[in-house]
C-alpha cells in the first residue's frame, strides 16, 4: 500500500477502519435469522411478528442514510460511528428485556436501526471515497469486503452461542462486540475528515493544494445537483432494481435459518449457511466488478446477478440438507 521508504498513506487506515466497522454492522444485522425461531418460541409470537423487527430496522437504516449523508460532510466520521455503536449496543441490550412485540420494535427496530444507520455503508464508503480519486474503486471495494467477512464470521459464531447459551446471551455478546469495535476503531482510524485538511492529496500523491484539488487523468470530475439526479429516470431505475434485490435478499437471509431448522438441518449448519453467503459475496464483488468493466453495458452484469439470485431462491425452496443449503 505504500512504496518502500514511505509511510503508509492514511487513507488506507481509513479503508481498514471502514472494512472492520461495516463487518460488525452487517454481521450483526445479517445474523438476525438465527434469533428468529427461539424468540418466536419463547414469546409465542408468529414469525412474521418477529421478522417485522428487522424490517423496521432496515427501513430506519435506509432512511437514516439520507441524514448521515448530510452529516458526514460536516463532522468527523468517528463521532457518527461512535454514536451509532452506542445506540446499537443499547438497543441490543434492551432487546433481551422485551416482553411485548411493540417493545421489540422499539428496541431492535427503532433504536438499533438508528444506530446502524450511523455506521453503515453511507458513512464508511463516503469516508473512504474522500481519501482517494484514482484508487477510489479499489479502496471502496476493499472496504466493502468487510460486509462479507463480517457476515461469514459472526453468523456461525452467533449460531453456536444461541444454541449453547440462548438468544439473550447472543444479543449481549453482540452488543459488547458492536460497542467495543465501533467506538475503538472509529476513534483511532476514522477521526480525520479529508486529506487536504492534513496537508495531503487524495491517493497520497504528495502535498495538498488549496481548493478542490487537480483533476486526475482518466478520472472525470463530475458535479451534479440533487435536482438533476432526481429528474433522471436512470436514478429511479437503479433505485427500484437495487431496492427490490435487497428486499428479496434480506427476506431470504432472515428466514433461511428457521426454514432450514424446519427441514431438520442442524442449527449450526443452518447458521453457517448465512456465513456462506458472506464468503461467496467476497468472490462475487470481485467477479461482478471485473465483469462490469468488460461487458458492453453494466446492466448485463446486473441481469446475471439477478438470475443467480432466482436460481438460489429456487434451491432454497427445495433444500433438505446442509449441502443443498450451502449450494444455495
Amino acid at each position: 500500500m505504500a512504496e518502500c521508504g514511505r509511510r503508509i498513506y492514511w487513507g488506507w487506515y481509513v479503508v481498514l477502519g471502514a472494512f472492520l466497522i461495516m463487518g460488525i454492522n452487517y454481521g450483526m444485522r445479517y445474523s438476525f435469522g438465527i434469533f428468529l425461531k427461539p424468540m418466536a418460541q419463547e414469546y409465542q409470537w408468529s414469525r412474521s411478528a418477529v421478522s417485522a423487527g428487522i424490517s423496521i430496522l432496515n427501513l430506519i437504516y435506509g432512511i437514516g442514510g439520507i441524514f448521515t449523508g448530510l452529516l458526514i460532510d460536516r463532522i468527523a466520521p468517528r463521532w457518527l460511528i461512535t454514536a451509532g455503536a452506542i445506540f446499537t449496543a443499547t438497543g441490543l441490550l434492551l432487546t433481551t428485556l422485551v416482553r411485548e412485540s411493540w417493545h421489540f420494535y422499539i428496541t431492535y427496530g427503532l433504536i438499533c436501526g438508528t444506530g446502524a444507520g450511523c455506521f453503515g455503508v453511507v458513512v464508511c464508503n463516503s469516508s473512504v471515497g474522500k481519501w482517494f480519486i484514482r484508487k477510489r474503486g479499489l479502496a471502496i471495494g476493499i472496504a466493502s469486503i468487510g460486509v462479507g467477512v463480517g457476515t461469514m464470521t459472526m453468523t456461525p459464531l452467533a449460531g453456536y452461542i444461541v444454541k449453547v447459551y440462548g438468544w439473550q446471551t447472543g444479543f449481549v455478546l453482540m452488543a459488547v462486540s458492536v460497542v467495543t469495535i465501533g467506538v475503538l476503531l472509529s476513534q483511532i482510524l476514522m477521526g480525520r475528515t479529508r486529506p487536504e485538511d492534513y496537508g495531503l492529496k487524495p491517493d497520497g500523491d504528495g502535498d495538498a493544494v488549496p481548493g478542490p484539488g487537480p483533476a486526475v487523468a482518466g478520472v472525470p470530475r463530475m458535479a451534479h445537483s440533487l435536482r438533476s439526479v432526481l429528474v433522471d429516470s436512470r436514478f429511479f431505475i437503479l433505485a427500484v432494481c437495487y431496492g427490490l434485490a435487497v428486499m428479496v435478499e434480506m427476506a431470504a437471509i432472515v428466514h433461511q435459518v428457521p426454514h432450514a431448522l424446519d427441514r431438520n438441518i442442524d442449527k449450526v449448519a443452518a447458521a453457517s449457511s448465512v456465513g456462506m453467503i458472506g464468503m461467496a459475496s467476497i468472490g462475487g464483488r470481485f467477479f461482478f466488478g471485473w465483469l462490469a468493466d468488460r461487458v458492453r453495458d453494466a446492466k448485463y452484469a446486473s441481469m446475471l446477478g439477478f438470475l443467480m439470485m432466482v436460481a438460489g431462491m429456487l434451491l432454497l425452496s427445495k433444500a433438505t440438507s446442509a449441502t443443498m443449503l450451502f449450494v444455495y
